[in-house]
């Protein structure tokens, strides 16, 4: 788990729930979670490359590209790759 989320507990257990609907496929719900997540701490690039994941699983891919740059924008070397190899 990224750092970030590891010093909010509110953002946590949001993470925590996403990650279990996700798991058991409920797509919408873990996007509803990594969203309260990303309310309690909007810095945590985690959180939006969660969430482009699992828009772009739900077809969402212009949503997705846009959660994919914020993470990016937030340091996310993963985010940045999967932006330079959509390129």
């Amino acid at each position: 788990m990224e750092q970030a989320v590891r010093y909010n507990h509110v953002a946590r257990a949001h993470y925590i729930r996403a990650n279990m609907h996700r798991e058991r496929g409920e797509l919408s719900l873990a996007a509803a979670e990594y969203k309260r997540a990303i309310l309690f701490d909007p810095k945590a690039a985690v959180l939006y490359l969660e969430l482009a994941e699992v828009r772009a699983a739900l077809g969402e891919d212009e949503l997705a590209l846009e959660y994919l740059r914020e993470a990016a924008l937030l340091g996310s070397e993963e985010a940045r790759a999967l932006l330079v190899e959509g390129d």
